[in-house]
């Protein structure tokens, strides 16, 4: 499950950008930071077949840096001499010698910002992100939930009977090469996912370190990733007369049904005695999704409020969609630091 978020959260999904944030901010995470979110930059305007003009690319660098200038939650940038940066990186820009270093400088210049909701994503990304996101799979993946931590990829969570669970990837593990490729020589972790993703069948190597900083090598075969069995899972809690909810991700809009559904499917049998509702591996995902699901077990009200430069959004539970099966049902939350 991806993550990709372009310029610290959106409050509308486009075709183009990166869907809204609904991540909770644990520490060194990314995407994470105090969940403050500004507004979004967008990438409706970069070309993805051909090669860009240098004109093309100056245009772009200065659209990039003025939607940051003119809306950036943070007015003072962090600290940050954000005029400085527009000197610095112009002239970076007018002798990048490819679309590939263009896209690289343009990343390290968002990446100055220091927030981890702020990211600038190339049009490969872009396409990937929305591919996963509609279609709710991935072509050529491992399996395995990924997020950002201090600046390494950490394996969060391996799904059950993908190449990841098969091989024992284990939650915590750090990705510190791909193929042999150690993750420093990568512009980003975006990067880094972009090179685990490829077409199933293909052959993967990951090098990952431990807790205790023990590298070892596993070498995969990459297979498609249903994502809609892999975000939502439910069962019975054996011995027991407890339901488990497994939702790991707000990634999709069919999320919200797959999660009635599953929970209707608990419940057909009669009531159990408690619900357990498992967010462990949860890094967020879209934020309308997560108020349509929290819809289901809470009948309105008020998540919190976006604050942006200009305005700000209140975030609403919708009313009327509270499952009545959920009545004096007993439930609780299991979070964790990836929550």
């Amino acid at each position: 499950v991806l993550a990709l978020l372009v310029a610290c959260g959106a409050p509308e999904p486009s075709p183009q950008a990166s869907q809204p944030t609904a991540t909770s901010a644990p520490p060194t995470t990314a995407p994470t930071q105090p969940s403050t979110p500004a507004e979004t930059l967008t990438t409706e305007t970069l070309p993805s077949a051909l090669a860009m003009s240098k004109v093309t690319r100056h245009a772009l660098f200065i659209q990039a840096w003025m939607l940051i200038n003119d809306r950036y939650v943070y007015p003072d940038f962090g600290g940050l001499n954000w005029e400085a940066v527009r000197d610095e990186y112009a002239e970076k820009v007018a002798t990048a010698s490819s679309d590939q270093e263009f896209y690289d400088l343009m990343r390290q210049m968002v990446n100055l910002l220091g927030d981890d909701h702020s990211r600038f994503l190339s049009p490969d990304l872009v396409a990937l992100e929305d591919a996963i996101y509609e279609n709710l799979e991935v072509p050529g993946g491992i399996g395995a939930s990924l997020g950002e931590f201090g600046g390494e990829l950490v394996i969060i969570q391996a799904f059950p009977d993908g190449p990841a669970f098969k091989a024992g990837l284990r939650p915590g593990e750090r990705i510190v090469a791909v193929d042999g490729v150690p993750r420093e020589r990568f512009p980003s972790v975006d990067e880094v996912i972009l090179a685990i993703i490829d077409e199933a069948g293909t052959q993967i190597v990951l090098t990952l370190r431990s807790f205790d900083d023990v590298d070892r090598e596993v070498r995969m075969t990459r297979a498609l990733v249903d994502l809609e069995s892999a975000l939502v899972q439910g069962k019975m809690i054996e011995g027991t007369e407890v339901a488990l909810l497994t939702l790991n991700g707000f990634d999709s809009p069919r999320v919200t049904e797959l999660v009635r559904e599953t929970l209707e499917g608990l419940l057909q049998d009669g009531a159990p005695e408690g619900l357990v509702v498992d967010v462990r591996a949860n890094t967020g995902g879209d934020v309308d999704t997560l108020l349509d699901t929290l819809a289901l077990f809470v009948d309105g009200g008020s998540i919190g409020t976006q604050a942006g430069r200009k305005e700000a959004i209140d975030y609403l539970i919708p009313e009327g969609k509270r499952m009545p099966e959920l009545d004096r049902l007993p439930v609780v939350v299991l979070i964790g630091p990836h929550t």
